[in-house]
């Protein structure tokens, strides 16, 4: 009789303890959905930002190039990152040299950098469009 008690009382502590599991897993799934409906807008903003961003840069690198410079001169994000704050960039080159090591900063940052500012804000203008956009709903009862 007391085996049947017993095991009576501990699949009941795993019934109760499954459904503490599903009910802070609803209130998880909740809270993420939460902050990603809430993201979603906000990554469709950053992603115009960035759009905008990378019509200036390929304006002026084309503008340039029309006015009088021979040949496409695009200019890259580290020579804009350089010109509007060099002491920033010495600081991001010093910090990550020491706190992960030199070669991630030669072989990974810097040719990173080389790209045209234009296009690396593009390139990121459309991946968070793409995780930004709306889910696709497919009605599955239409006839």
């Amino acid at each position: 009789m007391f085996k049947a008690v017993h095991r009576y009382a501990v699949d009941m502590i795993k019934q109760f303890l499954a459904m503490i599991g599903r009910l802070l897993w609803r209130i998880v799934r909740g809270l993420l959905w939460l902050v990603w409906a809430i993201m979603r807008p906000s990554m469709r903003f950053i992603t115009a930002v960035l759009l905008l961003a990378s019509v200036i840069a390929l304006t002026t690198d084309v503008t340039r190039w029309q006015v009088g410079e021979a040949g496409p001169t695009f200019q890259s994000l580290g020579y804009h990152v350089q010109t509007v704050a060099p002491a920033s960039f010495k600081g991001l080159e010093q910090g990550v040299s020491a706190t992960l090591h030199p070669v991630v900063w030669n072989y990974v940052l810097v040719p990173f950098f080389a790209i045209p500012a234009w296009l690396i804000f593009a390139v990121f203008a459309i991946a968070i469009a793409y995780a930004g956009r709306e889910p696709k709903r497919i009605n599955v009862f239409i006839n």
